[in-house]
């Protein structure tokens, strides 16, 4: 059943909505943030003061006081609620089933919009944050899965694309909205965006079915094969003999669980929790590459452009900072679909190379263009960063930490990564404003330096995970 159907399309699109949600609330403190904190004032009309507006009318303050470090809070606690989304979810949506906990993420994603609209204080600001923060991780895992288990075998490339580009489409319409709202009377405006397209994905989500593979899960096979054939049409018949190999599957699953375990390990089952996977002496080799891989991509200093692009930029082009964001962000999306085309027929290792190179002179550039006030080399060097980054450092080390796992254990060392992502994250959420006002540019050089170790270490550790008949041949040489 590989057929492409309108109920499919639908059901897959619905899902990626909540891909755009996660991209939307990620880069969403980007654009209003200096007004939002009282650090500037942009009045669009001089004649209406703001006590006459609805807003003012309704008791919402002009602006929220923030210090620097209050504002890399906010960030932080959006990436610490995205590590507990992200964690725990994977146990509920086994027991609630994918539809249900979308459900539930695009309510919470909703609530902590509106709090965040609605709020006066920095402690309700935080509040938002953490609940959409907590939303945007589950999802960012639910999704996903969703997507690959109701998605025919040959087309799960191309709609792994669409989910990629979402995200990055969802950091565009932040960018795009505030180029409009982005002043002192509408920027709240800009997070009520955020509750409407989670109250529009909540409603859509009541239109489709859960998982065929979750129903058949729970041992509601005639609920899976109903579910199937609405998806993909075609046949009934076609939708049983899917859903008998899932029994097959699941049978040879269960027959290799009684293969004799070595100590508390399985080999053939992988490990068994989340404390074997990361103390085991077992995992210390690909463990230790995606740490330093899904970190190390955090520590070049991406989340400091998502989180603060139009304050790098503001420093030296304050005039069209704004409209320099935007492009960057379009760029993001072209950069990311023909990304997605060529990693399939491309070897890793060089591209990762070729990508963490690109960011070290861009970083580099940084440093200069902003310590020299020159906004055209600034913006010339954030576009190659960019770039650099989304041909590699971006979307390879997900692929790289499913390469170098075996089977049984990509389940663990995806949930062990998606932690080491988030965390590294949230610190530099946190102190890149700190940085880049004590150090301003030279910020970017320790970003610098962080690429050029980076790179060191992809060159010497990290194996060519594409075409490797087995593991042996994988890690010959390592």
């Amino acid at each position: 059943m590989s057929r492409i159907t309108k109920n499919l399309v639908a059901s897959i699109l619905v899902a990626c909505l909540g891909a755009i949600q996660f991209g939307y609330h990620l880069g969403i403190m980007n654009v209003p943030s200096q007004v939002l904190s009282c650090s500037e004032f942009k009045v669009p009309n001089e004649d209406v003061p703001y006590v006459e507006t609805w807003l003012g009318k309704s008791g919402f303050k002009q602006c929220i006081p923030l210090d620097d470090e209050q504002i890399g809070i906010t960030n932080a606690i959006f990436c610490l609620g995205g590590i507990v989304g992200s964690f725990f979810v994977g146990t509920i949506c086994n027991m609630y089933g994918r539809r249900i906990i979308s459900l539930f993420n695009c309510l919470l994603s909703l609530i902590g919009a509106l709090i965040i609209f609605s709020g006066n204080s920095f402690s309700t600001l935080l509040w938002g944050r953490l609940l959409t923060g907590v939303a945007c991780g589950a999802t960012l895992i639910v999704g996903p899965l969703f997507i690959k288990e109701v998605t025919p075998p040959h087309w799960k490339g191309f709609l792994n694309v669409t989910n990629q580009v979402m995200i990055k489409v969802g950091i565009l319409l932040t960018q795009l909205i505030g180029i409009v709202l982005n002043d002192s009377y509408r920027w709240r405006w800009i997070f009520f965006c955020g509750a409407i397209a989670a109250l529009v994905n909540l409603v859509l989500w009541l239109e489709i079915d859960d998982s065929p593979k979750w129903l058949f899960s729970r041992g509601d096979t005639l609920g899976a094969e109903m579910a199937l054939f609405n998806l993909r049409g075609g046949l009934y018949q076609e939708a049983q003999e899917e859903v008998q190999t899932w029994q097959r599957e699941v049978e040879q699953q269960n027959s290799l669980a009684n293969v004799e375990p070595m100590g508390e390990y399985n080999v053939m089952m992988g490990p068994s929790s989340f404390w074997q996977y990361i103390h085991k002496e077992l995992y210390w080799r690909p463990r230790q590459i995606i740490t330093i891989l899904l970190m190390g991509q955090q520590f070049c200093g991406i989340s400091s452009i998502v989180f603060y692009g139009v304050k790098v930029i503001d420093q030296v082009d304050p005039k069209h900072s704004l409209e320099i964001n935007f492009l960057i962000q379009l760029t993001t999306v072209f950069v990311t679909i023909i990304t997605c085309i060529m990693v399939p027929v491309m070897n890793r290792k060089p591209l990762l190379l070729i990508s963490s190179v690109l960011v070290v002179v861009s970083s580099f550039l940084l440093t200069i263009g902003i310590n020299r006030n020159d906004g055209t080399l600034l913006a010339v060097a954030v576009f190659i960063y960019i770039i650099g980054f989304a041909i590699g450092l971006g979307p390879l080390p997900y692929l790289i930490m499913k390469e170098i796992s075996t089977p049984p254990d990509q389940k663990m060392a995806q949930k062990y990564g998606t932690v080491c992502n988030w965390t590294a994250t949230m610190i530099i959420g946190y102190i890149f404003p700190l940085l880049f006002d004590i150090m301003n540019g030279y910020a970017y050089f320790v970003f610098t330096i962080v690429a050029i170790l980076l790179t060191y270490y992809i060159f010497s550790s990290v194996p060519e995970t594409r075409n490797s008949r087995n593991f042996v041949e994988m890690w010959m040489g390592f």
